[in-house]
């Protein structure tokens, strides 16, 4: 019915936003050289630029992000990493949030734990070329040491 007619339209809709995306990556006029931080920067907005800096300087091939929220994901975008971002997402709704930002690979999993979820992604990275053994990634999390008061992120450069 009605449902399944909308159901299919916002997954066309998506797929034609994901393919016109793809296109305008290939053009030269979306590379931004440097974004530079508002004077009072959001803890998301500092994440996202420490996270492209630390893409180049560590020559990162690809970033993870693991159970972070809306706000991360879209200033991860943003901030124009060269890199494949992969977002990890649960359900429809959170994959259809994330393909609304530039750059943004869903992955669908059931589960949000870093340890079990890495080694699928990777062998995702693998299987479609985006990222090689050896070559340098960044996972970003939410952390849910009690230590922490209030959201904090871990962020993990790592080997394939």
């Amino acid at each position: 019915g009605a449902a399944t007619m909308a159901a299919c339209w916002t997954s066309a809709s998506c797929r034609m936003m994901r393919d016109i995306i793809a296109e305008t990556e290939k053009s030269p006029y979306d590379d931004l050289r440097h974004v530079a931080l508002p004077q009072k920067p959001i803890l998301e907005e500092a994440i996202a630029h420490a996270t492209r800096m630390l893409v180049k300087e560590a020559r990162a091939q690809a970033i993870l992000g693991i159970a972070l929220p809306g706000t991360l994901s879209r200033m991860l975008s943003r901030f124009r990493p060269e890199v494949p971002l992969i977002i990890a997402v649960r359900n429809e709704r959170e994959n259809r949030d994330v393909m609304l930002s530039w750059g943004i690979i869903p992955f669908q999993t059931s589960t949000t734990i870093p340890e079990k979820i890495t080694p699928r992604i990777i062998a995702f990275l693998k299987k479609q070329k985006l990222a090689k053994k050896g070559e340098k990634i960044i996972i970003i999390s939410e952390s849910k040491k009690r230590a922490f008061q209030k959201e904090k992120f871990l962020i993990n450069l790592q080997s394939m």
